[in-house]
């Protein structure tokens, strides 16, 4: 059986899904409310809220004001 050692920067990750925030766990993994992956948590990439963009001509169609 391989032995591997976790570096101190390892240990301190934690990961968590991005519905349930309140499932933590030291390893990546699947959330087992929803089945979702977890995530680094602090993760700044993974946490980040993206505007969405919507093409004018649809806007009108749809009459998004």
């Amino acid at each position: 059986m391989k032995n591997e050692m976790m570096t101190p920067m390892q240990k301190d990750k934690k990961y968590t899904c991005p519905m349930h925030p309140e499932v933590l766990s030291d390893q990546p993994g699947i959330c087992p409310k929803c089945g979702m992956e977890l995530v680094e948590k602090g993760n700044q990439k993974a946490n980040q809220v993206r505007p969405i963009r919507i093409d004018i001509q649809l806007k009108r169609g749809a009459a998004i004001h």
